[in-house]
This record gives structure tokens, sequence and C-alpha cells, in this order.
């Protein structure tokens, strides 16, 4: 992200080794923060602070299973990610979109007044079987309607059988 012109970017990690070591490989790049933090559990402070959280995973990565206890853990991280963001701001959720992570977001917003979700399907790398998405949520005025988008539709993959209209 600095490298692409962000030059204010906090990162959090649970992992003190993974710290130091971000630490040591960035301290040529200014502007950019490491944290030693649960990211189910962040800074009080930081309520309506940030205009982007970025997510590349770590939802796929805690809510490996449909287990109730598991689920919950998701519904934290994600209910954390939007308390830090600021009015106007986009949590960006880069996912695999296995059934009980889609179904969970799917619980968390459909419907929902406040956000405005989107889903984004990236075509798959030559050979993989892997199709990415990025879900976009923007965290609006609760007085404005949710809305949902998938772009582009994602008639690619085998077991997509609904369209935009019907998620």
């Amino acid at each position: 992200l600095h490298d692409a012109g962000y030059k204010s970017v906090v990162s959090v990690d649970f992992s003190e080794v993974a710290i130091e070591e971000m630490k040591a490989k960035t301290e040529a790049r200014p502007g950019l923060e490491f944290v030693l933090m649960d990211m189910l559990n962040m800074n009080d402070s930081w309520a309506n602070r940030y205009s982007a959280v970025f997510d590349k995973g770590s939802l796929d990565a805690l809510v490996a299973d449909e287990n109730e206890e598991t689920l919950a853990k998701g519904r934290e991280m994600l209910k954390e990610g939007l308390r830090v963001l600021a009015p106007g701001g986009v949590y960006f959720c880069v996912t695999l979109a296995q059934d009980h992570i889609l179904n969970l977001l799917l619980e968390e917003f459909t419907g929902k007044s406040g956000f405005k979700v989107n889903f984004h399907a990236f075509e798959p790398k030559s050979g993989s079987v892997l199709l990415p998405f990025l879900v976009a949520i923007r965290k609006v005025a609760d007085s404005e309607p949710y809305s949902c988008g998938v772009y582009p539709e994602p008639t690619h993959r085998e077991d997509a059988s609904e369209s935009a209209d019907t998620v």
C-alpha cells in the first residue's frame, strides 16, 4: 500500500515476532506503523478513526469452519473492523468466500441500514481452482438504505448459480 501512495498505514498483528519482522523490513518507509494488538479487541480510541480497513485473508483464517464459536469470532472481527472505520470509510475484505464465510457476511449485512456492500470477483490465475473475492463494505449513515451488488456476476464459477439480482 505504501508503494501505491498510501503514506499513513497502520498494521495490526497479535504476533510480536511478526511486528518486529515487519518493522525491520520497512524501516526505510516512513508512515508505516505496526501495532501489537488483537484484531478482535482493538484500541478504544480508534473508534471512527480510519478511512479504510484492509483484511487480506484474516477472516478466512479466523473462520476456518462452521463451528458456532468460530463464527462468533468472525462476527466480532467484523464488528471491530467496522467500529474503527470513520463514516464513509470502507472495510475491504479479500476472501475465497467459502460458503460459511459468504453466509457470515450476508447474515451480518443483508438488509441492514448503515452499510453498502459490494462483492467483486477476480479471475483466478491460470490453472488455479481458487476464486478470490473482494468484499467492500462502506459505512454510511444509518438513514441510508442498504444496498448490495455483485460485480461482475460470477457466472464463470461452477457453483455460482445465483445472479446479482438474487443475492
